[in-house]
C-alpha cells in the first residue's frame, strides 16, 4: 500500500498522474490513433487493385481460364473469382477486396434496377462482408440469400447487396456485368469501397 502511493506522488509531483510507461494518456491515444490509421491505409489503397471496367474474371482457388456464364449455376452456392486484365493477363490476387462472388438467378425473378447490373441472371458483389471483412462464404437457398459465418450478417442479392440480417452496417458493393460472348465481363468497378469503410 506504501508503495502505491510512493508512486503516485512521484506521478503527481512530475505532473504525470495516470502515466503509462512515462508516457500521458493523451500521447498513448494519439499514437494509437495513428497506429489505428495506418492499418487502414492498406485497405483504401487496395480499392485500387480491384474489379475495373473490361476486366474478365478467374477462379479465386485456381486461376484458368476466365470465367464464363455457364460456370455460374442457377439457384447454386457462390463462386468466387478473382479479376484479370484481359490485356495483360495480371491477375489482380494482391488483396482480398478484389475478391468477387457470382451468383446466378432467373431473369424473371430480377426487377428492372437489378437486371441493369446483371448478365444473364448472374449477379456480382464484393466476396468481403462490410462488417468484419470475413469473406460472405455461406448460401442459404431456400432464402436465396448470402450469408457471413463470422456474425450472421444475411444480404439480399435480388436486393442489391441489401442487409436483411445482422450487425453489417451496409450492402454489400455491386459489381456490374457484361458480356462479350459467354464471358463474364466488368461493366465497371465497385459501386462502393469494399470490406470495412
Amino acid at each position: 500500500m506504501k508503495q502505491i502511493s510512493i508512486r503516485n506522488e512521484r506521478e503527481e509531483a512530475s505532473g504525470c498522474a495516470g502515466c503509462l510507461g512515462g508516457s500521458t494518456r493523451r500521447q498513448v491515444l494519439t499514437s494509437m490513433a495513428g497506429m489505428a490509421a495506418m492499418t487502414y491505409v492498406p485497405l483504401v489503397y487496395a480499392t485500387a487493385e480491384g474489379p475495373q471496367k473490361g476486366d474478365v474474371f478467374v477462379l479465386a482457388d485456381s486461376p484458368a481460364a476466365p470465367l464464363t456464364i455457364d460456370d455460374i449455376k442457377l439457384g447454386q452456392k457462390q463462386i468466387f473469382a478473382v479479376p484479370m486484365d484481359p490485356v495483360t493477363k495480371k491477375v489482380k490476387d494482391g488483396s482480398r477486396l478484389a475478391k468477387v462472388l457470382f451468383v446466378k438467378f432467373d431473369e424473371a425473378a430480377l426487377d428492372a434496377r437489378t437486371k441493369d447490373v446483371a448478365a444473364a441472371g448472374v449477379l456480382a458483389f464484393s466476396a468481403v462482408c462490410t462488417h468484419a471483412g470475413c469473406d460472405v462464404s455461406s448460401w442459404r437457398a431456400q432464402e436465396k440469400k448470402l450469408l457471413c459465418f463470422c456474425h450472421f450478417t444475411q444480404f439480399d442479392p435480388l436486393d442489391g447487396g441489401k442487409v436483411v440480417a445482422g450487425p453489417a452496417p451496409r450492402a454489400l458493393p455491386v459489381l456490374p456485368l457484361t458480356l462479350e460472348g459467354k464471358v463474364l465481363v466488368a461493366a465497371g468497378g465497385f459501386s462502393a469501397a469494399p470490406g470495412v469503410a
